[in-house]
């Protein structure tokens, strides 16, 4: 069988399947020439004076059933815009509109090349959904950072 769900280079074809979220409604584009494969990646850049996270969110969510005791792994390749940023691939499971669980795989900008950022959430229930975010924390227009290679997928 396939895995759950899967939205490796997605980007190529444009963000559908993404919305912006976080913060004061950071801006995301699809742009090209700065790209971890392929031509396409998503920058995000805040649009508040204030730090706060600015990032984006699957929407509609991926994955609308889970089955218990199997584990979905979130992944997404990050590109800093300065050193010091803290880069995030979330994924949360709920039980309608409670959230049970989140685990997250962080990373602090040591530098601003492409970085493999992953999380894996054991889903506790079965029927459940899961959403997958990749965000920065405290980020203050108008600081940005790339993601690209994005995925959330689940073994046979």
């Amino acid at each position: 069988a396939a895995p759950a769900q899967s939205a490796l280079d997605a980007l190529e074809a444009g963000l559908t399947g993404w919305a912006g979220s976080y913060g004061a409604s950071p801006t995301i584009a699809r742009v090209s020439g700065v790209a971890q494969d392929g031509t396409w990646s998503i920058r995000v850049t805040a649009t508040s004076a204030t730090a706060t996270g600015a990032g984006f969110n699957d929407n509609p969510r991926w994955v609308l059933s889970t089955v218990a005791g199997k584990p979905y792994t979130a992944s997404a390749w990050v590109k800093a815009g300065a050193v010091g940023q803290r880069l995030i691939v979330q994924l949360r499971e709920w039980n309608g509109s409670t959230l049970v669980s989140t685990v997250r795989g962080e990373w602090v900008a040591t530098d601003t090349t492409w970085h493999q950022l992953s999380a894996v959430l054991t889903a506790a229930g079965s029927g459940r959904n899961l959403s997958m975010a990749v965000f920065a924390a405290n980020l203050a227009a108008p600081a940005s950072f790339h993601a690209d290679s994005l995925s959330l997928t689940s073994p046979n």
